[in-house]
């Protein structure tokens, strides 16, 4: 009942956004992520998955670049002696893998997103030796990598060829090693040595966004999260961003930069990562009326700089996508208004910079097989629900103002590997089931409604809301909704819109990169609604994937 209530408020906000609203708008930008695939597999590999994405109509890729594996002596507690500022004072061989990506995407036309990210080496933290480094992260040996990359990556750095690993090389670094055993993919240094890698000395493009870190908020990627029940990993973080943002800006002042990356939920204490509403709120040294805190960590607050929020607002367990009670510091998919209303608060109050307020949808997806087997749902079931999440999820992301990006994490699933690198009893590290694609490549029914997705919703008065998304390319395109009832024939719908200076139409014309949002008189409980796409120059309607029965609120 609670989620029912949860799924019935937000219902009724997101209609409230509606009137005056165009009918058709591009759609948001979209990331897909999906590291085993793009950095650790032989470059012909990484240049079909790089095409497939495309073909998918995202439009940016988001990589990791692994700190732990790029920089030197990654498993010594002593650091270095080398300008870590410089790109090209790091081993060579360990950036072929994001280097090839990174052209990869390029010539495909997609933007590129890197994270700096997990994990640290030994000497920049105070981590006992082993994989995984993250505890007290040094924020100025932080800062000078996330410098390297923004000069590898600026657009006018040409990188020396890389020199092959000598004979007699000891074994790979822990990070490296585990990611080997975890996703079964080709060794980093063997990548550079990948007879079909291509031999390109000209420089590399700019990518398009840096971001710092990756799930702050979660014990997996930073320590401390919690000294006792006082939450920590907000004060580690915010040095790290400190540190970094002005040394980035000062070698490329027009990268932008996105903080944040939070993972969508958390707890109140340890083992738990921090929830990411109290720990933005953490971040901007504000208390939970959002007034200032002067002490401890925060006695020398001076606003966090940005150019962007990153958040991944995994929903979980569909339609409970509100946060409530205990969990109201969670920010899922549903919260995302939630999220957007604090982010404008800590601006107004000059916590955050201005351009934090703005929402970048970095991670997002819904599984096909649970952890654990905890869903009993047939293939097909599984699948269908995918593809219903993950529209009725866009819309849901569209209708806040403040959202710049949605995001789908993996193009294929990353089944168990040889290695069980987690402590959590549901699942290993990096196993997850939420590709458009299964773990052999087969296509699953989302990717086809990730191309062209509708979605419907029970709206008041008789009505049905009717989200519709595409992603198929240049040009025009028109649509149709046909109806079913759970008795009947399948007839065309008239859409309306809710603005009332327009008149209803059996089709619309929209781009073919466009959203739309429309209502239509409802055919009923148990009704189904599928989208007809005409795309511009080609004969015949193109039936979409039919949608389930609508979600009604009870």
């Amino acid at each position: 009942m609670a989620r029912a209530r949860a799924l019935c408020v937000t219902v009724l906000m997101l209609l409230a956004l509606l009137p005056g609203r165009a009918a058709a708008q591009p759609g948001l930008p979209t990331v897909i992520q999906d590291d085993a695939s793009l950095l650790d597999q032989p470059s012909a590999a990484v240049a079909t998955a790089m095409r497939q994405i495309a073909a998918e109509g995202a439009t940016w890729v988001r990589l990791s670049a692994n700190w732990s594996v790029l920089a030197p002596d990654p498993a010594s507690a002593t650091p270095p002696a080398f300008d870590a500022t410089d790109p090209s004072a790091y081993p060579q061989s360990a950036w072929a893998a994001l280097d090839t990506a990174v052209r990869d995407a390029h010539a495909d036309g997609l933007h590129v997103m890197i994270d700096a990210a997990y994990w640290a080496p030994l000497w920049a933290t105070r981590s006992a030796p082993g994989p995984r480094a993250r505890l007290d992260v040094n924020a100025t040996d932080f800062a000078d990598f996330a410098v390297a990359l923004a000069r590898r990556y600026s657009g006018s750095y040409t990188p020396p060829s890389p020199t092959p690993p000598p004979a007699g090389t000891p074994a790979p670094p822990p990070d490296e090693n585990a990611l080997q055993q975890l996703l079964g993919v080709l060794p980093l240094g063997s990548f550079a040595s990948d007879p079909s890698a291509p031999d390109d000395a000209s420089p590399l493009p700019a990518v398009d966004t840096l971001v710092l870190w990756n799930e702050p908020n979660f014990p997996a990627f930073l320590m401390p999260q919690w000294q006792g029940h006082t939450p920590v990993a907000a004060d580690e973080y915010r040095a790290m961003v400190q540190a970094a943002y002005p040394a980035i800006k000062a070698v490329s002042p027009d990268l932008p930069v996105l903080i944040g990356n939070t993972a969508g939920s958390g707890g109140t204490a340890n083992p738990l990562g921090s929830r990411p509403l109290a720990f933005i709120r953490e971040l901007a040294c504000v208390n939970a009326r959002l007034a200032p805190i002067r002490t401890g960590a925060c006695a020398h607050f001076t606003a966090v700089p940005g150019d962007g929020f990153a958040d991944h607002p995994y929903s979980n367990q569909y339609p409970s996508e509100v946060s409530t009670g205990a969990e109201r510091d969670n920010a899922r998919i549903g919260d995302l208004p939630h999220l957007a209303s604090l982010l404008n608060g800590l601006v107004a109050r000059h916590r955050l910079a201005p351009r934090v307020r703005n929402i970048y949808i970095t991670e997002y997806g819904f599984e096909t097989q649970p952890p654990s087997g905890h869903w009993k749902l047939t293939r097909a079931q599984a699948e269908q629900q995918q593809s219903q999440v993950l529209t009725w999820a866009e819309f849901v992301a569209q209708q806040v103002p403040t959202v710049r990006m949605f995001a789908q994490f993996l193009l294929r699933d990353v089944p168990p590997g040889s290695s069980r690198v987690s402590d959590s009893p549901l699942r290993g590290f990096g196993q997850f089931y939420s590709g458009l694609q299964f773990a052999d490549g087969q296509p699953k029914l989302s990717a086809r409604t990730f191309r062209e997705g509708l979605y419907a919703q029970v709206a008041p008065h008789g009505r049905v809301l009717l989200f519709g998304r595409l992603r198929l390319g240049a040009g025009s395109c028109r649509v149709q909704v046909q109806g079913t009832p759970a008795k009947g024939a399948a007839r065309g719908l008239w859409l309306s819109t809710s603005s009332s200076s327009s008149a209803p139409a059996p089709s619309l014309l929209i781009g073919c990169q466009d959203s739309f949002v429309r209502d239509a008189k409802s055919l009923g409980s148990g009704a189904r609604y599928r989208l007809l796409v005409h795309v511009g120059g080609r004969s015949g309607w193109q039936p979409g994937v039919a949608e389930s029965a609508v979600v009604a609120p009870r």
